[in-house]
């Protein structure tokens, strides 16, 4: 995988939240840019010219569920 970066550098003003899919809060700041998991890997998102800010912002937007019906 590409260079990786502590989400906690100075280019980058917001922390990332911890991973949607595993709950882990240890996330990594790479290369493309985009918001990696160290626990389960998985990744994202990111898009073309996207900026290492715009990376953790859109890995810390929720998709808002619908509550379930149990």
């Amino acid at each position: 995988m590409g260079r990786v970066r502590e989400c906690v550098t100075t280019d980058v003003s917001t922390q990332a939240l911890p991973c949607p899919w595993c709950g882990h809060a240890d996330a990594l700041l790479t290369e493309g840019p985009f918001v990696q998991c160290r626990r389960c890997d998985v990744f994202g998102p990111s898009g073309k010219d996207a900026t290492p800010a715009a990376a953790v912002v859109a890995w810390n937007t929720r998709a808002i569920l619908p509550a379930q019906e149990g």
